[in-house]
């Protein structure tokens, strides 16, 4: 079982990431029916001619599996038509509105034949009742436009109820609590309904966290000065007034089911979608991320308590990732359903597995055994045959490669002797290579020419060597 929902509203905001039916089912056991007075006090204009006990379900469950026409389905929960495949159904109800559960469809037939029979005597409650008016003259609270106003106040719940969903789930403190003011003074209720709404014209809508406060706070006021309108039978007129729209506030209402709160270095900060977290001392990282196609602007968060940079998603949920040279990678399209390439780094720094970004166009590389039994690699650069000697991970205790620098005066002697060794069959860019490395060329031509040199059949010590080199510099 789920922890109890606070309110109703929030049942529609938990299970809105997909698209559903929402149920509504009514089980009333007993009327209760009351007897209706000769006399009742001045200010009192209805009285309750009965109450019905029993159960009330809402049920959300997925469209695309019970397609259909609303009548259709209305239809199939009043029969209780359902097949097998239906009752194997995941579904989402909300019970007297306090109460959240997931069960099958099938497992909600049987709950509710319970009921039937007498049974989960817990769930008898007050779902419903009737009333009456009184004869005697009343006057009522008058709500101009008040679909318009409704909508915006329900917008407006539904926006700050979502962060504060969110920041409860992360285990963010600063949750505030519910406001009630209950002001007597008219003047003091619209001054700070007024300063509430001068807030929000001007709060950035892009800071989610900065938002929050600034939302219930408006909200709030606004339940002050309808309470105070309707005991004072005042004319509700706010709609001529409000600070926005209910379709401003969707717009990016719809921009919180990427977003969530995380905390870093003691701070809580707005996060949109997923980010890099990194320890100190790996700039050059995050300057090889930045220059790819698909990362170029992706958020970087500092954490003094990281051990390695990694990637975090929604629900805390950390990625560790590598860097994979992918350069030189033949043009070819990446086939259909092909798994990430994650595992172990190869150097065996760490028994962690981790996931593997292509370090020139930023996505995961994806793995495939072709008909030669051979490990293909694929990203939007094209695809490369594997070898270890491409991956190269994040962890402090991954064998430090050779300076950039020092690895060149290596590569020419092998590249010279290998020349020397193989004279007659030299492919001609192992003899361009050698001609550029002794001359003063610059970072970028070298990183060209030893890059023309994966595809050309040199040693494995040499193709090693060439891998670690471009690593260092991507």
């Amino acid at each position: 079982m789920e922890p109890t929902c606070k309110r109703s509203l929030d049942f529609r905001i938990i299970f809105e990431d997909i698209e559903y039916w929402a149920v509504q089912c009514f089980f009333i056991k007993r009327e209760e029916k009351a007897e209706k007075f000769p006399k009742y006090p001045l200010n009192c204009d209805h009285f309750v001619k009965s109450v019905n006990y029993g159960i009330n379900i809402y049920v959300h469950l997925p469209k695309f599996i019970i397609s259909g026409e609303k009548e259709e389905v209305k239809q199939l929960f009043e029969k209780r038509n359902f097949d097998e495949l239906q009752t194997k159904i995941q579904c989402k109800i909300l019970i007297n509105y306090s109460e959240i559960r997931k069960m099958t469809l099938g497992e909600l037939m049987e709950f509710i034949k319970e009921f039937e029979e007498g049974k989960h005597a817990e769930y008898d409650a007050p779902i419903s009742f009737t009333y009456e008016k009184l004869t005697q003259e009343s006057r009522e609270t008058v709500v101009n436009n008040q679909n318009e106003f409704a909508q915006f106040l329900t917008h407006l719940y539904c926006a700050y109820r979502k962060i504060e969903m969110k920041m409860e789930e992360a285990g963010c403190s600063d949750i505030l609590p519910d406001i009630d003011l209950k002001l007597e003074s008219l003047v003091q209720i619209c001054f700070n309904l007024e300063n509430a709404k001068n807030d929000y014209k001007s709060m950035d809508k892009n800071n989610f966290l900065n938002t929050y406060p600034i939302l219930k706070k408006l909200f709030f006021c606004y339940t002050d000065y309808i309470r105070y309108s309707i005991e004072h039978v005042d004319i509700i007129d706010e709609e001529k007034y409000l600070p926005g729209s209910s379709y401003e506030i969707s717009f990016w209402y719809r921009r919180l089911n990427t977003w969530y709160p995380i905390k870093t270095n003691g701070k809580w900060i707005d996060c949109m979608d997923s980010f890099i977290v990194t320890p100190p001392g790996y700039e050059k990282l995050i300057k090889k991320f930045h220059q790819t196609v698909e990362l170029s602007n992706f958020p970087v968060v500092s954490e003094d308590k990281a051990s390695e940079p990694y990637i975090k998603v929604e629900k805390n949920e950390k990625i560790l990732f590598g860097l994979v040279n992918m350069n030189n990678a033949k043009m070819k399209q990446i086939p259909d359903n092909l798994d990430s390439l994650e595992s172990e780094c190869p150097q065996e720094c760490t028994e962690d597995l981790r996931k593997w970004i292509c370090a020139k166009c930023g996505i995961f590389v994806r793995i495939e055994l072709n008909s030669n039994g051979q490990s293909v690699l694929y990203c939007n650069c094209g695809s490369k045959e594997y070898s270890e000697s491409l991956l190269s991970c994040n962890h402090p205790s991954h064998p430090q490669d050779l300076n950039s620098d020092d690895l060149l005066p290596i590569i020419l002697e092998e590249l010279q002797e290998f020349h020397k060794q193989n004279e007659r069959y030299t492919d001609f860019k192992v003899v361009d290579a050698i001609v550029h490395l002794t001359e003063n060329t610059s970072r970028e031509e070298v990183s060209t020419i030893l890059s023309d040199l994966q595809n050309v059949n040199l040693t494995d010590d040499i193709q090693n060597l060439i891998n670690i080199y471009l690593n260092e510099t991507l």
